[in-house]
């Protein structure tokens, strides 16, 4: 068994063991000067600002036609209906993605794949800003990465097919070359 110093000391009755039954001295303070803020005036508090000037009063608004309130609103209908289709698309996306994070979380990266290409088509910023950026779906990943390029292929060969078309078409359309004598 292991004793330490004191106890020790303690138990043979030396110096240390005084010290060990003696409270401990208290610890040197050194004196700090106190400030003096009682000298000192309290800051003296700002005088309020002035009141703002008396605008003019408006002048009284006539009352508008009935039919350029309906022009103004049929002016402003499409910005608003642009907006509100914007938030049905991005509600949309949003509530897929909720759908895409249960499908991963039950092991179902197939259905999770088709459900994160649908918001890939038909909402590409909400795809790159939150699907993939999203580590809830990484056990998923690789079912939605290539999924996304076997649309992307799809989609780039038909491109090159149409192109083809035009391109085969396009000579057609034109009248023969002179024919040589």
């Amino acid at each position: 068994m292991r004793f330490t110093p004191i106890v020790l000391a303690a138990l043979i009755g030396g110096p240390l063991a005084a010290a060990a039954d003696s409270p401990p001295a208290p610890a040197k303070t050194v004196a700090r000067p106190a400030i003096a803020q009682s000298k000192q005036p309290p800051p003296a508090q700002a005088a309020p600002p002035p009141p703002p000037a008396a605008a003019p009063a408006p002048e009284p608004l006539s009352v508008a036609p009935r039919d350029n309130r309906r022009a103004d609103k049929a002016a402003a209908d499409p910005k608003s209906e642009e907006k509100s289709s914007e938030d049905s698309l991005l509600a949309w996306a949003a509530q897929q993605h909720r759908q895409v994070v249960a499908l991963v979380t039950s092991n179902k990266c197939r259905e999770a794949a088709n459900a994160a290409v649908a918001i890939y088509n038909r909402a590409p910023g909400y795809y790159a800003s939150s699907v993939a950026t999203d580590r809830s779906i990484k056990p998923c990943l690789a079912y939605v990465s290539a999924e996304r390029e076997r649309v992307d292929r799809r989609r780039a060969a038909a491109k090159r097919a149409t192109a083809a078309d035009s391109a085969n078409e396009s000579p057609a359309a034109a009248p023969p070359p002179p024919a040589r004598k």
